[in-house]
């Protein structure tokens, strides 16, 4: 997301052309639609999908459908005359073959002239689908699924086609399926790909990292994509591989079905360079695919010993208790390039014989960047414990930027070196100060720039890295280029051309991170895109997975949604190109702060735990083993609770290697429920009530005023108004429980004009709504305060066109287990109408 948020335009998806591939053959279980599962992280329509016009009130909803999946809908709050069509064009089946089509669907009072889900042909006079719509399902989802022999169409090509004529009532669709069912379909339907491209030959490298090819083992693992030209096989060609300043060649038969492993020219001996990989014709030595690339062979030690594995982040080598000062030396092995901490407080430390820590090393720790290989740490002084831990990149995104919301206090250098450097390695975007950056790198911390290079061309990517600070400052690492969306793979396309051009006319040596958003969708294009991607500068690329997670109203929804949205991203990245995991970092989000941007969507949601969930499945889960960072993208849009909860998590994790939550040792829960219904949904229950107050709503107040981010089925969008009479006060009360004596809280909540929400109209100022808490509590004042949202309309295009609100802050002791929390209109003038939303109490983590 870094950066403008995103929006899919319609026209690219109509425009997209889905050619066929070389493999032909698919599997049994194979889903033949491109994201028939409909997700849309960062876009406003699934891509592969189509709507027939913008105005037939379609609408994509991230969640909601079976097992939380998303889904589309069409209702009848829109305009629904006419014909509408969600249609994915270029499916290439087999005629005569057998099929299976099906999609859940939930409807509410629905009919129209005619409607389904189907696969038609070229002219749509001949089609097969689900079966009738059914008019009610009462709110549950409902499998629809037929099987169908394929009729003839012009050239081979078919659509899949959601499509109602004429439509009222609401209805719903999500998991799209056509699947091969008998052997002609199986073996005779070409899988879908997006671009012409695809069927070009080529070879891409799959292993092992171009940067990182072992003295012991000099071979690279080539496979083949794209298609031979017509009238020749495999057999008329080979793969030859030549070296700049080698002389001979080596030549492999070409095989399009397996992997291919080709050994490089020059000996084992260490060297670096640049390799020709070319598919020949062997008749005339005709090359129908020629690519140069850098590559490093290295004396990597062919046995190396893991250490003590603690979790997927971190791998323990030394932790050991020392007698006396007399030096003692703890030889490791390092088994792959990676990050060290170290840890030996009160002494003097060196890492392979340089100088790491010393007794003024704030903690008497450090991180260091190394290669695989044998090392060694020694110690002398006073140290009386000495710690080494091989752990996952920690990324950060941005430091020395302060939060819109004032109220947080400064994220400055002291707040950094108490709360972030004890758990960070890599920081990027912001600011290091001038004065603290010699010390910044001396203990081994690295900062990379940002660098803006969504939707750009081959040639003015290559343009924009040859003249970017992060590349030619000595302070710099690198960059990481924001943004790449996997499901624009014509951009997608274009931005690995400019890397590989970028990386051969470079020298070697930084870093270059690249932002992704989505899941790999489209065959050759994405192994390339990874390929070229984590290759560059001869092994320091990283891919930054733009996972940022929405809050959902159960826990078992949230860990459903995690398991699609990052667990699944990552099995697919390991997938499309195995090498991946280990140079990927999980950029998790962990902005929270209403109304400047949040993932935190319900109010009743303790998102510290949320986060804690994520962490930990970073940490446990076997499809995480190998992960190379994690990290967050928005601290400085975190609220500072949870800017300083978020480094304590990584600390946790991967400083310290834990594996249990650490939201167990301050007894943190997903859902608190201290209040109940802090959005007012559907209606005032549990509150209390006294004048005048009713329920109310306006579309999309949470998307734009709150900047509840990522679209979440309207949550956040329903409110309680207090109308001030001119002898009546309006008051709301609730009483809070399950407090823990001694324990903090944290109550929040928003205030705002609701003519002002109504009329679209941009009117800061404090608003009249006061809040309290009763006895049971003790005010903390330095921590209570209240924001006013004055941002000015044309700087924050996410909130221009929508009312300004307030969010409130009062944080509190518990002295009893209950306490009563109350809204009151008092001091506002007759006839004002002041709402209230967001609504919560939650345990508030200490600052230490």
């Amino acid at each position: 997301m870094n950066g403008a948020l995103f929006r899919l335009p319609v026209a690219f998806l109509a425009a997209v052309c889905i050619l066929p591939c070389l493999n032909a053959a698919v599997g049994a279980d194979e889903n033949l639609l491109l994201n028939g599962a409909l997700e849309a992280d960062q876009a406003t329509l699934p891509p592969f999908w189509n709507v027939n016009r913008p105005d037939t009130g379609l609408e994509w909803k991230p969640s909601g459908g079976p097992n939380g999946k998303p889904y589309v809908l069409l209702s009848s709050a829109a305009v629904l005359k006419g014909e509408i069509t969600f249609r994915q064009f270029g499916l290439r089946l087999a005629e005569g073959g057998r099929y299976r089509i099906s999609a859940y669907c939930r409807t509410r009072g629905f009919s129209c002239k005619s409607g389904t889900f189907a696969i038609v042909n070229n002219w749509w006079n001949k089609s097969a689908g689900v079966g009738r719509i059914p008019q009610d399902t009462d709110g549950k989802w409902v499998k629809m699924e037929q099987e169908f022999t394929c009729f003839p169409s012009d050239n081979g090509a078919y659509s899949a086609v959601l499509y109602a004529i004429n439509a009222k009532g609401e209805v719903a669709f999500a998991d799209l399926c056509l699947s091969a069912v008998d052997p002609l379909a199986l073996e005779k339907t070409e899988r879908s790909s997006v671009l012409a491209a695809q069927s070009n030959p080529r070879l891409i490298p799959f292993s092992p990292l171009l940067g990182r090819i072992p003295c012991c083992d000099p071979r690279i693992e080539f496979r083949f994509f794209g298609k031979l030209p017509k009238g020749t096989s495999a057999g008329d060609f080979e793969v030859r591989l030549e070296t700049d300043g080698a002389d001979g060649r080596t030549v492999a038969p070409l095989d399009p079905s397996n992997p291919m492993f080709v050994a490089i020219p020059g000996g084992d001996s260490e060297r670096q360079g640049v390799f020709t990989a070319s598919i020949v014709r062997k008749a005339d030595g005709f090359a129908v695919f020629s690519e140069r690339r850098r590559y490093a062979v290295r004396d990597i030690p062919s046995i190396l010993k893991k250490g003590r594995r603690l979790n997927n982040l971190a791998y323990e080598f030394v932790n050991e208790r020392r007698c006396g000062e007399a030096t003692s030396i703890h030889p490791f092995d390092v088994f792959r390039d990676g990050w060290l901490f170290i840890q030996a407080g009160g002494g003097d430390v060196s890492l392979d014989g340089e100088g790491v820590i010393s007794v003024q090393t704030p903690r008497g720790e450090t991180f260091r960047r190394v290669r695989a290989g044998r090392h060694k740490v020694e110690v002398s002084g006073a140290a009386s414990h000495v710690v080494v831990r091989l752990i996952a990149d920690i990324f950060n995104y941005c430091p020395g930027a302060n939060s819109h919301v004032k109220e947080n206090g400064p994220y400055d250098w002291s707040f950094q070196e108490k709360y972030v450097l004890p758990a960070v390695t890599t920081q990027n975007g912001g600011t290091i100060p001038k004065e603290r950056r010699a010390d910044f790198l001396g203990r081994g911390y690295r900062w990379l720039a940002n660098l803006g290079t969504s939707g750009v061309s081959a040639e003015k990517l290559l343009q924009l890295l040859k003249g970017a600070s992060g590349m030619t400052n000595d302070f710099c690492a690198g960059v990481t280029c924001d943004e790449q969306f996997l499901h624009r793979p014509n951009e997608i396309a274009e931005f690995t051309k400019g890397m590989a051009a970028y990386d051969l006319e470079a020298l070697p040596g930084k870093s270059i991170y690249t932002w992704a958003v989505g899941k790999p969708f489209t065959k050759a294009v994405d192994e390339r895109f990874f390929s070229t991607c984590l290759n560059v500068s001869l092994g320091n690329g990283m891919m930054l997975f733009e996972a940022y997670c929405r809050t959902k109203e159960t826990e078992n929804d949230a860990r459903r949604y995690l398991d699609d949205y990052v667990k699944d991203t990552i099995v697919r990245y390991r997938k499309t190109y195995p090498l991946s995991v280990g140079s990927t970092c999980i950029a998790f989000g962990n902005f929270n702060q209403v109304p400047i941007l949040s993932l935190a969507h319900h109010p009743e949601v303790d998102f510290k735990y949320y986060l804690d969930m994520q962490l930990n499945m970073a940490a446990n889960d076997p499809a995480f083993d190998g992960i190379g960072s994690v990290g967050y993208w928005g601290s400085y849009y975190a609220d500072e609770e949870l800017h300083r909860w978020s480094f304590a998590l990584m600390r946790h994790y991967v400083v310290e290697g834990h594996k249990e939550m650490l939201s167990a040792q301050y007894g943190f829960s997903y859902r608190p429920d201290h209040v109940l219904n802090g959005d007012f949904r559907g209606s005032l229950n549990p509150w209390r009530i006294t004048g005048d107050v009713r329920a109310d709503s306006f579309s999309d107040f949470a998307k734009t005023s709150q900047n509840r981010w990522g679209g979440n089925g309207g949550v956040g969008d329903t409110f309680a108004v207090l109308v001030r009479g001119r002898d009546s006060v309006a008051t709301l009360r609730q009483t809070a429980r399950g407090l823990v004596p001694g324990r903090k809280y944290r109550l929040r909540y928003a205030t705002f004009d609701v003519k002002d929400v109504k009329a679209k109209r941009i009117a800061p100022r404090k608003f009249a709504v006061s809040a309290s808490v009763g006895t049971g509590a003790t005010v903390d004042g330095a921590l209570t305060w209240t924001h006013v949202d004055r941002r000015i309309k044309g700087r924050y295009a996410t909130n221009d066109g929508c009312a300004r609100i307030n969010l409130g802050q009062i944080v509190f002791t518990a002295t009893a287990p209950e306490t009563e929390i109350s809204f009151s209109n008092e001091q506002a003038e007759a006839g004002e109408e002041l709402g209230v939303n967001y609504v919560s109490i939650l345990p508030y983590y200490p600052a230490e």
